[in-house]
């Protein structure tokens, strides 16, 4: 999962279990549907940074303006802030050195959206 450029997509690989409370994961959406990545890249700092791993809820895929979803864009899976624009879906990095992605409507087919980034923890060195 990248909050940069992008990372290509690979083949499902469980590396590692993450243990939540049910009643935690109950409240913020579909346990049953929710996945575990490692961020890559710097375009989300300083609220997600390189090597933090972020939760997402795969059900959760309507765009709430502001929130922050793991996206893929053709082979690539980004993490950005959505915002809906007339005609238009923006990608926004929180660092503000990336540039927002513009996606006009005739664009969105390249886009999937995988779902809300519902959580996300760093691990200190």
């Amino acid at each position: 999962m990248s909050a940069g450029t992008g990372s290509f997509e690979s083949e499902e690989n469980v590396t590692d279990y993450l243990s939540f409370q049910t009643k935690w994961l109950a409240g913020k959406g579909s346990a049953n549907n929710m996945v575990a990545m490692e961020v890559f890249g710097q375009s989300m700092e300083p609220v997600i940074k390189e090597g933090d791993t972020v939760l997402i809820d795969q059900s959760q895929k309507s765009i709430l303006a502001g929130a922050i979803y793991a996206v893929g864009v053709e082979d690539t899976i980004l993490i950005k802030r959505l915002e809906k624009h007339p005609n238009k879906l923006v990608l926004c990095s929180d660092n503000k050195d990336y540039e927002p992605i513009y996606l006009e409507r005739e664009e969105t087919d390249k886009l999937r959206i995988i779902g809300k980034v519902i959580w996300s923890c760093r691990e200190y060195r």
